[in-house]
């Protein structure tokens, strides 16, 4: 049979038609289901990783606050006692009143922990049952235990014959100047002791009379205080400078040892350290502030923006600084905290450390605003020397930087 000319056409568009569509069928239907099926896929693999990238991000941002946090409660709770022992307590009051020039002697009433719930008693045995002591306590333990991964016999042997809180009496004999530093030494110590009563009588030259005092603990978490704790009455424990290289990790997060570098520099201080460190990477404070009240802190692996202003008004001088998470004080536009130099010079010690690696870009931009009749010194200790961390920049009066 001869087959037209139009014929063949048909035939091969019906052909044509027929091979598209066993592609389509047979082929690129599977091959749109197979990219259909990685699209979805790679849309999953994506939304994952970016909720990779969150999670990291914060994780970093939330060990960063805690970190910033962690430095808050030292500084908090830094001058209370963690324990009270008896045997401690007394050879701490006799030194001071060594150290006051005093002639006397200090003691208190023993503890019994069955009178603990009496009012009568002088001092209060370890409770952790206690209901004004459990709550606390039950947070700390479960932060000892499970984040510090310290062993539960280990916190609780600290508790052996010790108190909560206690309360002594101090009978002293000596001159008025000598009984005024021994309020000042009090008052200035390591840990909180609380002055709620004092007796004198006689002559300037000539007094004597009986202070009683407390002694207040709170459950601290297990790093904390470990000098304490190995203390032996004998034997110093600890480092005299918290801030010296190769001292990265410690639990001691006061800054006013920077400034005891400097003979001079009593006013305000700074510690500039790897982000690493189990502190703040950034600590500002004024000099030996006790309470810890001044301090702000930064920690990331950047360089940090700091200003710090200065200011005289009637013969008053005033500060406040801040960085890019935090101030004080809190109301920044205002004029600031009212404080007084300690020398012709208002000084900032900045303590600052080597790098650890290439990748440690910690660091202050620190912006010094002048707006006093005094000059303002920048003394900063132990910088890197290839790449300092600390950059000073001043404003107004006269700003000098010393670098030691």
């Amino acid at each position: 049979m001869k087959i037209s000319r139009s014929e063949k056409i048909l035939l091969a568009i019906f052909g044509a038609l027929l091979l598209v569509f066993a592609y389509h069928k047979f082929v690129y239907a599977k091959q749109y289901k197979s990219i259909e099926t990685l699209r979805t896929e790679k849309k999953q693999s994506s939304d994952k990783l970016d909720n990779i990238k969150l999670t990291i991000a914060s994780s970093a941002k939330k060990e960063n606050d805690m970190k910033i946090l962690n430095a808050k409660v030292h500084d908090s709770v830094d001058r209370l006692y963690p324990v009270i022992w008896q045997e401690k307590t007394l050879i701490e009051l006799n030194d001071l009143l060594s150290k006051s020039k005093l002639e006397g002697s200090a003691n208190t009433t023993n503890g019994d922990s069955d009178k603990k719930n009496s009012s009568s008693d002088t001092n209060s045995k370890v409770d952790n049952n206690s209901s004004a002591y459990s709550n606390l306590y039950s947070i700390v333990d479960q932060y000892n235990t499970q984040v510090l991964s310290a062993k539960k016999e280990e916190v609780q042997a600290r508790n052996n014959n010790a108190y909560t809180s206690m309360k002594a009496t101090i009978n002293f004999k000596g001159s008025y100047d000598n009984v005024y530093s021994l309020i000042k030494n009090i008052e200035n110590y390591s840990r909180k002791i609380y002055i709620s009563s004092l007796s004198i009588s006689g002559i300037s030259n000539e007094v004597s009379g009986t202070m009683s005092l407390e002694f207040l603990s709170i459950p601290k978490f297990a790093d904390m205080d470990t000098d304490y704790y190995k203390w032996d009455f004998n034997n110093p424990y600890g480092k005299q400078n918290p801030f010296a290289q190769g001292n990265q990790k410690t639990s001691n997060s006061s800054i006013e040892q920077a400034s005891k570098i400097q003979e001079n520099a009593k006013d305000f201080s700074m510690s500039v350290r790897s982000v690493n460190s189990d502190l703040p990477a950034v600590m500002l404070g004024k000099y030996n502030d006790i309470e810890r009240k001044s301090y702000i802190y930064a920690d990331n692996n950047k360089v940090e923006n700091i200003e710090i202003s200065f200011i005289e008004q009637n013969g008053k001088y005033y500060y406040k600084y801040k960085t890019n998470q935090s101030a004080y004080p809190k109301q920044y536009n205002e004029t600031g905290v009212e404080f007084k130099p300690s020398n012709s010079n208002i000084s900032i010690a900045i303590f600052s450390n080597k790098r650890t690696s290439d990748a440690d870009q910690v660091g202050v931009n620190l912006r010094v605003i002048n707006k006093t009749s005094r000059s303002i010194d920048v003394i900063v200790s132990n910088d890197d020397t290839s790449k300092p961390r600390v950059t000073l920049t001043g404003e107004g009066n006269s700003v000098n930087l010393k670098n030691q």
